[in-house]
């Protein structure tokens, strides 16, 4: 077990946001490009430690990205100077936002401070939907949430790719 975590340690130290944003802007450049691509805009979806990738994906490119959702994103309002909401003034994509309860890498304080962020930009926040534990994805863990709460949250991701913005360019 040490030496996964050191594994994932050094590949984690990797995902910078400057080479997530690069990443991103080739995909949807590639995206753009593919004959079987309709309209401009895409959506991102992030869950753990990539919530925080699709936030910045809706503030890096905020004319490409219409929708993004993070299920239990961590440091999505950390202290860090590239914590994500501190580029709430540059999203204009549909939001939604996943949180764990119990989570420490997003706790209430975080979540208050990030949706501060989005509502002092105009960024209207989806209705979150709180799930005990870390657990959305492993449906085999005993903690797991009940398959209605996993519906109503899909549900609501599946409405935020369907529903243009306001806000969108």
């Amino acid at each position: 077990m040490k030496r996964s975590k050191a594994r994932r340690a050094v590949l984690r130290a990797a995902l910078t946001p400057e080479a997530i944003r690069a990443d991103l802007g080739a995909q949807l450049d590639y995206l753009s490009r593919h004959p079987k691509t309709r309209g401009a805009t895409a959506g991102v979806v992030g869950y753990c430690m990539t919530g925080s990738f699709a936030l910045r994906a809706a503030a890096d490119f905020p004319a490409r990205i219409a929708a993004a959702a993070s299920f239990h994103g961590g440091g999505l309002a950390s202290d860090a100077p590239d914590s994500p909401h501190l580029r709430a003034d540059r999203i204009k994509a549909s939001l939604y936002l996943g949180y764990a309860d119990n989570d420490a890498s997003m706790s209430p304080e975080m979540i208050e401070r990030l949706e501060a962020a989005l509502r002092a930009n105009g960024v209207p926040p989806s209705a979150p939907i709180s799930i005990s534990g870390h657990v959305m994805a492993l449906p085999w863990l005993t903690d797991s949430p009940s398959i209605s709460t996993q519906r109503n949250a899909i549900g609501a991701i599946c409405s935020i790719f369907s529903t243009p913005h306001s806000r969108q360019m």
